[in-house]
């Protein structure tokens, strides 16, 4: 190993020809396999007549009479496995790297950089073109990088008083299909490869703009032709693959660029990454962060080998057949329209046989009898059902039946039943939610080691945090601790939101979630509701939750807390929910024991009024002026008046009754404890609690 290490360095031209040579060898390789994915990808684009062998597209001639017809059924289960696996965006979790609060901040700053950038970059539409490539090919990857030129503009002193405009630099994800990677020969994934050549098209201006100098080198060596392999085969697959047919002088000036990284090793500590052109080294440096900046997908994945199978492959036998059987079906239907004509040669001058209906053929007698049609082949009724065998094939390998497809099975009217057979049909998927989810979470972290390493600046972030509520705040680079990020193992699972509201219905109505008359209770169900999407349930909350948001801020303010109560019209299921949340948080326990003591007082009497509101007592006559009997509900009937049973009104005048027991807090001990620590018939609220 020392030996190796002593080793003098190759020459740019050498290390150049090396990596070309591996490129050489994987792209012989691959080559079987690219004939496999180009076909896959013709039969998605509905040229399901086409094979290709050796880069070539090969179609079998026909008779013109012959039908050719196509029923692609493979679009629509493409887009619905690729619709399933980004219905979801992916629940993030960064570990903080210890115990105290301020790592576990960090974290979470981390955790909402990760959703901003999840929103700034446009993940949602990479997600879904690395999904189709994998789901056609049985491989899709995400590439990550870091580009200075993009982000936001800031001012930077140079300390004498100059100012320039620079930018921050963001990251960039891209999406590349399995045609442009190129592992090394033992790997069985990006985990476990030495090396993996990344190769693409760039055009001779971006040559020059991001290598100048070796870019002018290489283009007045090349004489500006470009690369070989886009005006051959290859070229003309790509172009037809995409969706261009013609060339144009520009599509000749294109260079192939091989971005080759190395994990790190003992030779290379720090990993190597080399971008090369041709023969000459355009960039080479260490590995940053020592990880590859390609994540993969994998679609229909083997053991033991390094591609995915994807769900295209196996359908294309039955994609075929189908399309021979309703050619065939169409074919025997226009024999029976228009059956065979026979009769004596010669009989019908120049054939002159029309399929008009008011037709009138003439015939030579003396040659024969007049022709006539022949009987024509019936349409089988076994062909029908070959049809209906060949469509529940296609559900079957691929696991996407109806009910995934909006159509509901034939028997079924249950919406349970419905639910219960998409959560199945959605299982089907399982290992390629947990491929997408293990590529998300590597992505996640590349994107915070970026994020340390280049970004300069702080940036402002915005998200929707809890309640829908946005939160704004200035993030630095050191403001990042961990970058131990993990993807919740089905978190991007297809969910269906009908389904799951019915189900929360149903608990709701059982008592699953509480006490159905509990405030907190109902409000859970309504931030359930609203957040799948039923905006009426959750607004009806939303006022109060802003309240009591601004609440909190300011019982943190001594002399202002003093002049803060609770009001009779608030909803004080929301303003405990609230604040005890806050009250719950790490910021919380810094507050000063007087301050935390307010916020005590205060939440108590959320739940004596809530408590009171429980008990159907007129929480508004003293607000209109009303006398009320002590102990009186909404209703006027006297309850318990005076003695051991009563407790002092905290807003003065005459005494209130004691919660009863089983009437305290609809039955929550959260209530019971809050309202009357002591039990039924205890005064909370003297002194020698300490309540009040």
């Amino acid at each position: 190993m020392v030996v190796e290490l002593l080793r003098p360095l190759k020459s740019d031209e050498d290390i150049a020809n090396d990596i070309n040579d591996k490129f050489e060898d994987a792209k012989q390789r691959k080559s079987l396999l690219h004939d496999e994915w180009w076909t896959n990808h013709a039969f998605i684009d509905g040229k399901q007549y086409v094979t290709y062998r050796n880069g070539r597209p090969q179609e079998p001639k026909a008779p013109s009479w012959r039908v050719r017809l196509t029923h692609n059924m493979l679009v629509p289960i493409i887009n619905t496995i690729c619709a399933k696996l980004t219905q979801q965006r992916p629940t993030v979790v960064v570990r903080p790297n210890g115990i105290d609060d301020e790592r576990i901040q960090k974290a979470q700053a981390a955790e909402k950089l990760l959703e901003f950038l999840d929103k700034k970059i446009g993940m949602q539409e990479i997600r879904y073109e690395v999904c189709w490539w994998a789901a056609v090919t049985g491989t899709g990857f995400f590439r990550r990088t870091w580009d200075p030129e993009a982000g936001d503009m800031y001012n930077v002193d140079d300390g004498a008083g100059n100012l320039t405009v620079e930018r921050t630099g963001a990251p960039r994800i891209e999406a590349f299909s399995p045609f442009d990677v190129y592992p090394d020969e033992q790997a069985t994934s990006l985990k476990n490869a030495r090396w993996v050549i990344l190769a693409h098209m760039v055009s001779a201006d971006t040559l020059v703009e991001r290598w100048p100098k070796a870019a002018k080198k290489l283009i007045k060596m090349t004489a500006g032709k470009g690369d070989v392999y886009h005006q051959g085969i290859e070229g003309e697959v790509t172009r037809d693959l995409s969706g261009y047919t013609s060339i144009g002088n520009k599509e000749t000036n294109l260079y192939r660029v091989l971005e080759y990284e190395e994990r790190p090793g003992g030779k290379y500590p720090d990993g190597r990454r080399v971008v090369v052109c041709q023969a000459a080294v355009l960039e080479k440096g260490p590995l940053p962060s020592g990880r590859f900046s390609l994540t993969m997908v994998r679609v229909g994945e083997l053991g033991g080998r390094f591609w995915g199978k994807g769900s295209v492959t196996n359908l294309i036998p039955l994609q075929r057949e189908m399309n021979r059987t309703i050619s065939t079906m169409v074919e025997l239907r226009n024999l029976h329209s228009c059956p065979i004509w026979v009769g004596p040669a010669g009989s019908v001058p120049n054939n002159a046989i029309s399929n008009r209906p008011d037709a009138f053929v003439t015939y030579n007698p003396n040659l024969g009898p007049p022709p006539t049609r022949l009987e024509p082949v019936p349409i089988s009724a076994s062909l029908e059902s070959m049809l209906q065998r060949l469509t529940q094939a296609f559900y079957d390998i691929s696991g996407v039946h109806e009910v995934s497809q909006g159509r509901g099975p034939s028997g079924v009217i249950s919406g349970r039943a419905l639910g219960l057979l998409s959560d199945m049909d959605s299982t089907r998927l399982g290992p390629a939610v947990r491929s997408l989810e293990t590529a998300m979470e590597d992505l996640a972290i590349g994107m915070l080691e970026d994020w340390k390493l280049y970004m300069t600046a702080p940036i402002t972030v915005s998200i929707l945090g809890q309640s829908r509520q946005p939160e704004v705040f200035k993030l630095h680079a050191s403001d990042l601790d961990s970058t131990d990020v993990e993807v919740i193992a089905g978190s991007m699972l297809p969910k269906h939101h009908s389904f799951e509201r019915e189900l929360a219905l149903n608990y709701f109505q059982v008592g699953a979630m509480g006490p159905p008359q509990d405030p907190a209770t109902q409000m859970k169900l309504r931030q359930y509701l609203g957040t799948r999407g039923l905006d009426e349930f959750y607004d009806d909350s939303n006022q109060d939750r802003l309240y009591a948001q601004q609440e909190n801020d300011m019982l943190t303010d001594q002399e202002m807390a003093q002049f803060i109560r609770p009001q009779w019209y608030e909803d004080h299921s929301t303003h405990v929910d609230v604040h005890r949340r806050f009250m719950l948080s790490p910021e919380f326990r810094d507050l000063d024991e007087e301050v935390q003591e307010g916020y005590n007082r205060h939440l108590a009497l959320h739940y004596h009024e809530l408590t009171k509101q429980q008990q159907g007592q007129a929480t508004y006559a003293e607000v209109l002026g009303m006398e009320v009997e002590p102990g009186a509900g909404a209703g006027g009937a006297p309850q318990q008046q005076g003695g051991p049973g009563t407790f002092a009104n905290p807003r003065g005048g005459q005494p209130e009754p004691a919660p009863q027991p089983g009437l305290v807090g609809g039955g929550t001990p959260e209530l019971n404890r809050a309202t009357n620590p002591g039990g039924p018939g205890v005064n909370m609220f003297e002194e020698s609690t300490g309540a009040f």
